[in-house]
């Protein structure tokens, strides 16, 4: 097929004028010619480009480079710029009067032309080739009709040959015909006999000889079909083997960055399990210290695990520190079991830094005091290497929103009384203790034995909830001591655990 384009190319151009410029955009646009899939990677686009600049096609310049072949060849740049600057211009004068205050910018635009003489250079280095290559294929062309004309002529000359010797022979025929004729009939009807099966043969020669030349054209052009057949199946097997490579080239770069994808996925999710790993061990080394100092009714160094900023419930900071003070004060000893330490919550960014819910079971038990619940600490620090703060604590029900919340809200009274549900009174504390395990409260509501002296005599009382105000608690004691079955349930104002 290249050959085929440029012998019609030869064939339409006058002697040999040289290849126009539209010749080769269509040359190249088609990129069928040896001389065009031999250009290295790009050049094609960048003569394109530099024959549609001329005919002033800034957009098709534009489009024709932005093909990935280009690459970032320092030509295709410049025509890329000149695109670009030219389009600029003509929007720029397409303003009209509207652009008049920035004439004297436009004018500089224009004049701003970015030098092409590289892409012209390359540009007439091909159509130089393209000219050489023409020329060689003229030269065969004339060759080859020469050739043909002397061929022509030869056959020309040999069939005048045959039509003489054909006349003569007729001439003296007829001379014989008359003569046998004069001499005697037998002679001429055996001459006429003769002559007829001469004809005969002939004619059966002629047959065959136009027999044996259309046989000849007709597997002239049976082959010539057969090579082209050959030909297209050849192109259009080497493009499915390129087609195919290509594709398996995709495939395996599609599975390499899969596979990259993945495992950066594994490592991704293995430093979050390692960072979570770390996160937990740094919290529950923190509870364990709160655990140890509250244990030792040093309130000095428990309330260092406490933020300035605590909440929980009715106390702030301060009077948080008053009341443990106080209670510390009454204890002869705490024993504190703490279990099942539970992260509710993933690092967040807060005011004072970053925090995050812990959860855990906590088995309180002191001279006069004994709870098993489920607490919630919210613990906040500034920077992975400062120390796990309290920023506010609470049972089950706490929730991270709830606790910045109550840290931000404003301080309760120091002299506010929890009020409590008494569900029961034991003589023995084990007694106490084995029916407030036993109990079946709400998940917010917890039970706790609590120990004092009534009428000259230790008591053990069973405990619920812990309430702000006495309407508050009346209301919790209408609801939950009916549900127990037990009658007789009454209020007290006392510590909260």
């Amino acid at each position: 097929m290249p050959a085929l384009w440029l012998a019609l190319w030869l064939v339409a151009t006058p002697a040999f004028a040289g290849i126009t410029h539209q010749q080769a955009y269509q040359m190249l646009k088609t990129g069928d010619a040896p001389m065009v899939a031999t250009l290295p990677k790009g050049e094609r686009e960048i003569l394109m480009a530099t024959l549609a600049m001329e005919e002033g096609h800034s957009s098709e310049v534009i489009d024709i480079l932005s093909s990935p072949n280009v690459g970032k060849d320092p030509v295709a740049a410049r025509l890329r710029a000149e695109a670009y600057r030219r389009q600029s211009v003509s929007a720029a004068m397409r303003a009209g009067r509207y652009a008049h205050a920035m004439s004297e910018d436009i004018g500089k635009l224009k004049q701003a032309g970015i030098g092409l003489d590289a892409a012209n250079q390359r540009l007439q280095a091909f159509l130089d080739r393209v000219d050489q290559q023409g020329e060689a294929e003229r030269q065969a062309a004339e060759k080859q009709a020469a050739e043909r004309q002397a061929a022509e002529r030869q056959a020309a000359e040999r069939q005048a040959a045959e039509r003489q010797a054909a006349e003569r022979q007729a001439a003296e025929k007829q001379a014989a015909e008359k003569q046998a004729a004069e001499k005697q009939a037998a002679e001429k009807q055996a001459a006429e006999k003769q002559a007829a099966e001469k004809q005969a043969a002939e004619k059966q020669a002629a047959e065959r000889q136009a027999a044996e030349r259309q046989a000849a054209e007709r597997q002239a052009a049976e082959r010539q079909a057969a090579e082209k057949q050959a030909a297209e199946k050849q192109a259009a097997e080497k493009q499915a083997a390129e087609r195919q490579a290509a594709e398996r080239q995709a495939a395996e770069r599609q599975a390499a960055e899969r596979q990259a994808a993945e495992r950066q996925a594994a490592e991704r999710q293995a430093a979050e399990r390692q960072a979570d790993a770390q996160l937990l061990d740094s919290v529950t080394q923190a509870v364990t210290e709160w655990r140890r100092d509250w244990e030792s009714r040093n309130t000095d160094a428990y309330l260092l695990h406490y933020h300035k900023a605590f909440r929980s419930g009715k106390y702030n900071y301060a009077s948080w520190a008053a009341y443990k003070r106080q209670v510390n004060a009454g204890k002869s000893f705490i024993h504190i079991d703490i279990s099942r330490i539970t992260l509710i919550s993933s690092l967040v960014k807060i005011d004072q830094g970053e925090a995050v819910l812990v959860e855990f079971r906590q088995q309180y038990k002191s001279n006069n005091y004994t709870a098993n619940s489920r607490k919630r600490l919210y613990l906040v620090r500034k920077s992975a290497d400062q120390p796990w703060l309290i920023l506010a604590e609470g049972n089950g029900e706490l929730r991270p929103r709830e606790a910045v919340a109550r840290s931000m809200a404003g301080q309760p009274s120091a002299s506010s009384t929890a009020w409590v549900i008494n569900l029961a009174s034991y003589d023995s504390r084990s007694a106490a203790e084995k029916m407030a395990e036993a109990l079946t409260l709400p998940d917010e509501i917890q039970a706790s034995v609590y120990t004092t002296v009534a009428k000259g005599k230790q008591v053990h009382r069973v405990r619920a909830g812990s309430y702000a105000s006495r309407a508050e608690a009346n209301d919790a004691m209408a609801s939950i001591c009916p549900d127990l079955g037990f009658r007789d349930c009454w209020l007290e104002q006392a510590e909260s655990n």
